[in-house]
């Protein structure tokens, strides 16, 4: 059934719909988005640690991007708790991510640094994956189903056309090792793009569904 949307998708180059996504209405929608390294013995990095958490908190008719960047990879439970105060000043919130990334390093990070359960579970129950809700309600005429692959179908640009996930890591590297701000810069850029991309994402399939 699967490969038979995929084709009448490709083939008529439209979005097939056979589902509904869960999309609840909240007072505060939070797009969420992280970077984060990967052990790599060519730039030196032994652990994985995250040094960005970007967010775009829409309230009130207002969408504002708020970048939390860690200064050194040591910085990471630091940057991580700085999230959570942000988060716990919203009651009806609703946080949207893509793909599994974000939930396994939140994971991580709320045993790793022992935050309390019942954080951790307002956090989890108010957390939606938007790459899953698409899996079971539409096939999309791309050959993945990647943030970037969607978003881009749907008429979204990055603003850097030269930066990846991989990218984004060697120059944070740079960064701590130079100070070079520019470069960070180009980091932040591309990790609001991401959460923009999903903010995109969502809306389309709110419209559409």
């Amino acid at each position: 059934t699967q490969f038979k949307r995929s084709a009448q998708a490709l083939t008529e180059n439209k979005p097939v719909i056979f589902g509904k996504p869960n999309l609840p209405d909240k007072e505060v929608e939070i797009f969420f988005d992280l970077e984060a390294t990967t052990p790599d013995e060519t730039l030196n990095v032994p652990e994985q640690k995250n040094y960005l958490f970007g967010i775009i908190i829409r309230k009130n008719g207002k969408e504002e991007y708020t970048p939390i960047v860690a200064n050194t990879l040591e910085e990471e439970e630091k940057i991580f708790r700085e999230f959570l105060d942000i988060i716990s000043k919203e009651e009806d919130f609703i946080i949207y991510y893509y793909s599994f990334f974000e939930k396994m390093h939140l994971t991580r990070m709320f045993e790793e640094y022992k935050i309390d359960e019942k954080i951790k579970r307002r956090v989890f129950d108010n957390m939606i994956d938007l790459r899953d809700e698409i899996k079971k309600s539409i096939v999309f005429p791309t050959t993945k189903n990647g943030l970037k692959e969607i978003a881009n179908y749907l008429g979204f640009k990055w603003r850097h056309k030269d930066v990846n996930a991989m990218d984004s890591m060697a120059w944070y590297i740079e960064f701590l090792e130079k100070g070079d701000k520019g470069k960070l810069q180009k980091i932040i850029d591309y990790n609001e793009d991401d959460c923009k991309a999903t903010m995109i994402i969502k809306d389309w399939l709110k419209s559409k569904l």
